[in-house]
């Protein structure tokens, strides 16, 4: 029995990435061991799941019958584990977060001390990422996205921010664009020539120079030391240290953009995981919608 679940659940990986390789690191094991359950598998039931060439696997019409019942198994599966490691009910050991760069490099800071000082028996683990994290594959407890959620997730809006210019310098609001150089995070442009704000579409190349960083860490130490201004999230001068970055063009920011806690379904919620989300949900709502 367990020998069928092992071969089933190898089955459901490889249908999901349609390769060995991947289905061999999500399950800490060799591709010969993963070749080896599908064969075992095809050799039990009598037929053959997958066209195999050197370079891919494609599903024959065997496969796909059983690819919808094999990605729900899986996904059973990774809630059953989800739901084993997070079965204490007691408010201690580990809990994660992933987080993006701008709010790890801004107010976050201010949050986790107040988290520590809530919870003094919870190892807070952070895993500071602009990716969509996926939280069930990597046990993660919980993620702080912004702009956008998972239908597979709960998820709770904890404010509105807007993307806004600033500079260390107050002076840089009386000079043209063409004499500035815009420092900008690429993550969160992705490459446009025009990035949106309320009133008008600003074109990039109006600007006398523009340097692209890839998170807001380098971004506002190359703002704060004069080399330029830039596009930041607004709750970035609610954090430790951004005392020095002013607000210039107030018409240069963009619509609001929710911010939300994420976590998988879970029922009943863990003890630990309903008060770490609370009390996030009060600290984020605070720091988001200081204007």
């Amino acid at each position: 029995m367990i020998d069928s679940y092992i071969e089933l659940l190898t089955f459901s990986l490889v249908c999901k990435t349609l390769s060995i390789t991947e289905a061999a690191k999500e399950l800490n094991k060799s591709k010969a061991h993963v070749s080896r359950q599908l064969s075992n598998l095809e050799k039990r039931i009598g037929t053959t799941l997958f066209y195999r060439t050197t370079r891919s696997l494609t599903l024959t019409e065997n496969g796909l019958a059983l690819k919808d019942d094999a990605l729900s198994l899986l996904n059973m599966s990774k809630n059953l584990d989800y739901k084993a490691y997070t079965v204490s009910q007691e408010i201690s050991g580990r809990f994660c977060i992933t987080i993006p760069t701008s709010i790890a490099t801004s107010i976050f800071p201010l949050i986790i001390l107040n988290l520590k000082q809530q919870f003094p028996k919870i190892t807070f683990e952070i895993i500071v990422s602009n990716n969509v994290e996926p939280l069930l594959d990597k046990k993660i407890d919980m993620g702080i996205r912004l702009g956008i959620t998972s239908d597979e997730l709960i998820a709770h809006k904890v404010g509105e921010y807007q993307t806004i210019l600033v500079s260390s310098n107050k002076s840089d609001e009386n000079k043209e664009n063409k004499d500035l150089t815009l420092i900008i995070d690429s993550f969160s442009s992705k490459g446009r020539l025009y990035i949106s704000s309320i009133n008008k579409e600003i074109n990039i190349n109006e600007f006398k120079d523009v340097i692209f960083v890839n998170e807001t860490a380098t971004q506002l130490s190359l703002i704060q030391n004069g080399l330029g201004v830039g596009l930041v999230p607004s709750f970035v001068l609610s954090g430790i240290g951004q005392s020095n970055l002013f607000r210039i063009r107030s018409e240069y920011c963009s619509k609001p953009i929710e911010a939300y806690i994420t976590y998988p379904y879970q029922t009943p919620l863990p003890e630990k995981l309903a008060a770490v989300s609370a009390f996030l949900r009060e600290e984020l709502h605070r720091y988001m919608n200081n204007k």
